[in-house]
């Protein structure tokens, strides 16, 4: 074969081999690209739907302190991922003699904060117990510019355990976890650590697992093809959170094996069934689980009827201002409808539903 033929062979093959490569090059920058621009919109979707700061209430109807004669209360502060300041309160009661030996950990739902649960604190100080309260990040009276995520609340309530796991009082005694539905997530998906202070745990109206929480949340909004952003989603919560975004409620409680009360409404619609803790019975190992569905109730199983009921009369009351006055609700009218507004008819608790929570506690210290 003549030397030109060679060279001209060699020239050729050299320039496939340079055009496979430049090709390869383009298509993993383009896919990096594609990818780094997909995360970006998803995180900016995310933040729209989270990434609020939740402030202490400003409403004429809101729950406070000062309207409980019952209780005391002790500040606390603690540092949480970041140098974040987390920020609550110890309750206890000023008539019934509180357990030293026992501490209550108490985790509020997202878009909530520790001061909208006083009615249930209060119930549990009267039962004897002194309750540990605080606001997440971004929330209340706490740090943060923004809420951080569906994972976070394990967050913060690892945080919170190893503050109290490090002080000097607090430290000595044993820890009952309490949470509503985001809190309910991280007192069962906390254990997936190892916490040997934690006797037992009560999951409100929890759900199982963040992702699918949100995406199924998002899907009512959004339709069906959100679900293609599910792989970008779980990059971002586990930006956010690190390995804490890859725990679910039912590993914490199978690695725990501790006593759990699981209490879920049939009629809840914020978390479903099918999303809650309670609805994964058959993936539950831990033989020391206590599911309990409350027929008729929804993300609230803890309101009585009549709570539930005077509630839903507020709301149509309210919506129909809004409607009237095309969502400029004049003052006068604002002062009206909260100056008849029964703040503690709205917050009365379901006795039969308190009574299994505390029994559950009590008999769960006593083994």
């Amino acid at each position: 074969m003549p030397y030109y033929t060679l060279l001209i062979n060699l020239i050729m093959n050299t320039s496939k081999k340079h055009t496979v490569g430049v090709i390869s090059l383009f298509t993993l920058v383009f896919l990096t690209l594609a990818l780094f621009f997909s995360l970006c919109l998803t995180s900016i979707i995310y933040e729209a739907i989270l990434g609020r700061r939740i402030n202490s209430r400003t409403e004429q109807n809101a729950v406070s302190f000062y309207m409980f004669d019952s209780m005391t209360r002790l500040p606390v502060s603690f540092k949480t991922k970041g140098n974040v300041s987390l920020n609550g309160y110890i309750y206890s009661s000023k008539s019934t003699p509180c357990s030293k030996d026992t501490l209550i950990v108490f985790s509020h739902g997202i878009m909530c904060m520790e001061s909208d649960y006083l009615f249930e604190i209060e119930m549990l100080t009267q039962s004897g117990y002194e309750v540990f309260a605080y606001d997440c990040t971004g929330t209340g009276i706490s740090g943060g510019k923004k809420l951080m995520g569906l994972s976070y609340s394990t967050v913060d309530l690892e945080y919170a355990l190893k503050y109290i796991s490090q002080h000097s009082e607090l430290s000595k005694r044993e820890i009952i976890l309490y949470g509503h539905s985001w809190g309910a997530f991280a007192a069962a998906a906390v254990l997936n650590n190892s916490h040997p202070e934690v006797r037992a745990v009560v999951c409100r109206s929890g759900f199982n697992e963040p992702l699918s929480m949100l995406m199924s949340q998002s899907v009512k909004y959004a339709g069906e093809g959100v679900k293609i952003t599910q792989p970008l989603v779980s990059i971002y919560e586990w930006l956010k959170s690190g390995a804490y975004s890859q725990y679910t409620a039912v590993d914490g409680l199978n690695n725990s094996q501790i006593p759990a009360l699981i209490l879920q409404g049939t009629e809840d619609t914020l978390v479903t069934l099918d999303q809650s803790i309670a609805g994964q019975r058959e993936h539950i190992t831990n033989p020391r689980v206590q599911i309990e569905i409350i027929e008729g109730k929804g993300h609230g199983v803890l309101l009585a009827d009549e709570a539930i009921q005077y509630k839903n009369e507020q709301e149509e009351i309210y919506n129909n201002l809004l409607s009237e006055y095309s969502g400029n609700i004049p003052q006068n009218e604002l002062d009206e409808y909260y100056s008849e507004y029964d703040v503690y008819k709205s917050q009365k608790i379901d006795n039969d539903v308190a009574d299994l929570i505390v029994g559950f506690i009590n008999s769960a210290l006593a083994n």
